[in-house]
C-alpha cells in the first residue's frame, strides 16, 4: 500500500504525536508498505531513526508571514525557497516560537479554512507537489487541526482521506473565543471530506464524537500498541531496551 502521512513538526521540540507518527511509519515500512511521512511546518525531532521526508511543506516561516502580511501571500516561489529551506526552518525552530493556543487563534482558523485561508498559496504548493509524486492509496492527517487540507487533497487525488484524533481537544479548549467556536465549526465542516477518523480508545472516540459533533460511526478505534524489541546485552550497554510505540495498522477504505 502506498501511504501518505502528514505529520506536524513541533519546532525543535520532542512531540508525542511526532514520535508516534514516526514509529507507526517505521513499522508500516517494515511490513513492506511504501510510506511517505511528510512533515508540515518544521522538520520533526524523534528519539528513534527518523523516517520522515526531508521535504517540508507549509514551512513554518511562510505560514507565519502569510498570516501577518498580505505581501507574502503573493511572493514568487523562488523567493519563498529562502525561508522554506531546511537551514532556515531549523534555525527558526531553535528560536522562541509560541505554541500557546491563546496566541494562535487567528492562525488556527486560517489553517482550518484550507484553500480559503491566508495560507492558500501553501495549499497550491501542496497540490502541485502531489501531481509530481506517486499517487497514494490513502492519505492520513496527523490531527483534526489539519482537516482544512482534507477537501483540496481529496479533490486532487480522489483517494480516501483519514484523520487521527490525538489530543487536539486540549489545544482547542485553550483557544479564546470566538476562535474556539469557529474552530469546532470548521472541523465539523471539514469532516465531510474525511472518510474516517481514528482514535486510540473507545473513550476518546466517544468523547471526540460529542466534542466535535461528528457521527460516532465515522470514528474507528485502533488501540495503541507496542513492538517488542530484543534486549541487547553488551559490556558497553548491559541492558538496552529501545523505546517504540506504534499502533496496529487498520485503514478503512
Amino acid at each position: 500500500m502506498n501511504i501518505l502521512y502528514f505529520t506536524a513538526g513541533a519546532a525543535g521540540m520532542y512531540c508525542g504525536s511526532c514520535l508516534r507518527d514516526n514509529a507507526l511509519a517505521s513499522e508500516l515500512i517494515r511490513q513492506g508498505h511504501n510510506v511517505t511521512l511528510l512533515p508540515l511546518y518544521t522538520p520533526t525531532l524523534t528519539d528513534e531513526p527518523n523516517v520522515s521526508s526531508e521535504k517540508v511543506l507549509f514551512g513554518g516561516i511562510s505560514v507565519y508571514l502569510e498570516q501577518h502580511s498580505a505581501i507574502f501571500r503573493h511572493t514568487p516561489a523562488w523567493l519563498d525557497k529562502l525561508w522554506d529551506s531546511k537551514f532556515a526552518l531549523n534555525a527558526a525552530a531553535k528560536s522562541s516560537i509560541t505554541v500557546d493556543p491563546g496566541a494562535l487563534g487567528e492562525l488556527t482558523i486560517s489553517m482550518l479554512k484550507g484553500d480559503h485561508g491566508n495560507q492558500k498559496k501553501e495549499v497550491a504548493k501542496l497540490l502541485e507537489w502531489l501531481r509530481h509524486v506517486p499517487k497514494p492509496d490513502v492519505v492520513d492527517l496527523q490531527n483534526s487541526m489539519l482537516s482544512g487540507l482534507a477537501k483540496p487533497i481529496k479533490e486532487e487525488l480522489g483517494r480516501p482521506v483519514l484523520c487521527t484524533l490525538q489530543g487536539e481537544d486540549l489545544f482547542i479548549s485553550h483557544l479564546h473565543e470566538p476562535y474556539r467556536t469557529q474552530a469546532l465549526n470548521l472541523i465539523r465542516e471539514n469532516a465531510e471530506y474525511i472518510d474516517a477518523f481514528i482514535a486510540v480508545s473507545d473513550f476518546y472516540a466517544d468523547y471526540m464524537a460529542d466534542y466535535i459533533k461528528i457521527p460516532r460511526h465515522k470514528i474507528h478505534v485502533v488501540p495503541l500498541g507496542s513492538i517488542s524489541m530484543t534486549i541487547t546485552q553488551s559490556r558497553q550497554n548491559p541492558r538496552k531496551i529501545p523505546w517504540l510505540m506504534t499502533i496496529i495498522r487498520r485503514f478503512s477504505g
